[in-house]
C-alpha cells in the first residue's frame, strides 16, 4: 500500500449556490444520475455539497465534475415508493488543487 499526496495541496476553493430540482424517481429502489450546470467548474475539481433543508426519502449519494461547467448528482430512493423532491438549495464546495493553474470564473 501506498501514501501520499496525490492531488496536490488547495489552490482555490470557493462556495457556489444552486437550485436543484431532482428528477422524478420511481417507485422502486433506485438510482439515477443527473446534470447540472455550475459555472467555472473543471474535470478534476472536487465538489462536496451540502444541502439546506430535508430531502424526503431520497439522498445524494455522490457529486462530481462530470464535464467543463456541469456537475454529475447521483440520487438514491431506498424507500420503494415513488419520489418527486421538487425544487431545494444545495450549497457546493469546489475545490481545486495544485497542478490547475486556471482560476474560477464565476
Amino acid at each position: 500500500m501506498s501514501s501520499g499526496i496525490v492531488a496536490g495541496n488547495v489552490q482555490a476553493m470557493v462556495v457556489v449556490s444552486i437550485t436543484v430540482d431532482a428528477a422524478n424517481m420511481t417507485d422502486t429502489a433506485s438510482t439515477t444520475e443527473e446534470t447540472i450546470t455550475v459555472p467555472g467548474v473543471r474535470v478534476g475539481d472536487k465538489v462536496f455539497l451540502s444541502k439546506r433543508g430535508h430531502l424526503d426519502g431520497i439522498t445524494n449519494a455522490n457529486a462530481r465534475v462530470s464535464a467543463a461547467d456541469t456537475v454529475s448528482l447521483a440520487w438514491v430512493n431506498p424507500t420503494g415508493a415513488a419520489k418527486n423532491q421538487g425544487a431545494f438549495t444545495f450549497d457546493f464546495l469546489i475545490v481545486r488543487t495544485d497542478g490547475d493553474t486556471a482560476s474560477f470564473v464565476f
